[in-house]
């Protein structure tokens, strides 16, 4: 079915913890948290729309390879 361009927004609230890695989740996450606003850990569109260039483009050759990848079975 075809799939309309809409808004994408991506609410991530989830952060993962390894025992191994407590120093980094304290000094890394947490401190983003306590010194950082809201509006400073997100971003607008204009300031994602880079990376997302970039992922559409490695994307579409991930998908290149693939297809070549079954076409040569």
């Amino acid at each position: 079915r075809a799939v309309g361009v809409g808004r994408y927004v991506d609410w991530s609230d989830s952060y993962h913890i390894y025992g191994r890695r407590m120093e980094d989740f304290r000094h890394l996450f947490l401190r983003q948290v306590e010194k950082r606003t809201p509006a400073q850990r997100t971003w607008t569109r204009q300031e994602a729309l880079p990376d997302f260039e970039r992922a559409r483009e490695e994307i579409a050759l991930k998908i290149r390879r693939q297809d070549e990848n079954r076409a040569g079975r």
